[in-house]
């Protein structure tokens, strides 16, 4: 996964903010953009933070039920959270064509600007490009969020998260979804 420039990472946030001041419908899907991105990196780094931690949940669950019943709730919130990021990035850019405004994304295969279905579920997944497509869009959003955020509470050059478990739980520690989404909805303002 390559990292975003602080150039991209401006590009997204003027688009956004383009976008929350186009009127109160751009407004509130700039917004369940922001949110749906926050979201979905909370339940990126709570997926992460169960993998390297197997054997303490497995340790604090009452039965074999309880933990993979936590396993599969945890999973679970990841995927609805991509699902919903990339319903939220289908309708961003959607109302920004139809505004004449730049794409937030920009990105997703013509079949799919107008219906994502055929990136939702299960059995989609073994169509060819799809896969591909959710990881790029999942890519996206997490080299964003890194740049845009959480950057701004440790230096993460020096991490190597992909490799690394415990560089990524460093940057969890420091993430908080309330707090990103406070400081995206700051940095796409009017007047910023």
């Amino acid at each position: 996964m390559r990292h975003m420039t602080n150039r991209e990472i401006d590009g997204i946030l003027y688009k956004i903010r383009d976008l929350k001041n186009s009127g109160s419908t751009g407004k509130m899907v700039a917004e369940m953009l922001i949110d749906s991105m926050c979201s979905y990196t909370s339940s990126v780094f709570e997926d992460n933070y169960k993998d390297a931690n197997l054997t303490k949940l497995r340790e604090s669950a009452n039965s074999l039920e309880e933990y993979q019943a936590k396993i599969e709730e945890i999973e679970l919130r990841r995927k609805s959270n991509h699902d919903e990021l990339i319903g939220n990035i289908k309708m961003a850019d959607m109302l920004c064509r139809r505004q004449k405004l730049p794409e937030i994304y920009g990105e997703l295969p013509e079949e799919y600007k107008e219906n994502i279905d055929g990136l939702m579920g299960e059995e989609n997944r073994k169509r060819p490009g799809v896969v591909e497509t959710r990881h790029a869009i999942a890519d996206w959003a997490w080299s964003f969020m890194v740049g845009a955020v959480i950057s701004m509470d440790i230096d993460i050059n020096n991490l190597d998260y992909e490799k690394n478990p415990g560089d990524m739980q460093k940057i969890g520690e420091v993430y908080s979804a309330p707090k990103a989404k406070r400081r995206l909805t700051q940095m796409t303002e009017i007047g910023e």
